[in-house]
């Protein structure tokens, strides 16, 4: 069976918004990290050598989280186009491309992934 481009991920989000369906906004936020982190293989106290600020600010007109202002121009590119690709070839195949490249491109697809699905799902009025 052959999926559409976006159907893995279509499938992934109505997933998701039924398990933080009755749950809180600050919760539904965490469970949407806790779930992505579960398919990243993170873990619940993920800390790379990233300095963090809190992932529900993305830099400007970017999908990333504020923090990655301050990484090299090349990484940041690298997380767009695998954010991309999460959107267009489904959450699973990001993150197997992104293991490719390390912990810390991993953590940075983690935050972004989690900040543009929540705002996905409140577009679509899932939350």
């Amino acid at each position: 069976m052959e999926f559409s481009p976006h159907e893995s991920l279509e499938r992934e989000i109505q997933e998701l918004s039924l398990d933080i369906k009755n749950k809180s906004i600050a919760e539904k936020r965490e469970a949407i990290k806790s779930s992505l982190a579960e398919k990243i293989g993170l873990g619940a106290s993920s800390d790379f050598s990233v300095v963090k600020q809190s992932t529900t600010t993305t830099h400007p007109s970017s999908v990333l989280p504020a923090y990655a202002a301050s990484m090299p121009e090349e990484l940041q590119l690298k997380v767009e186009k695998l954010v991309d690709m999460a959107w267009h070839k489904g959450i699973d195949a990001a993150i197997l491309e992104a293991r490719k490249s390390g912990a810390v491109v991993l953590d940075m697809l983690h935050d972004s992934l989690t900040g543009k699905i929540y705002e996905e799902m409140e577009k679509r009025g899932l939350l």
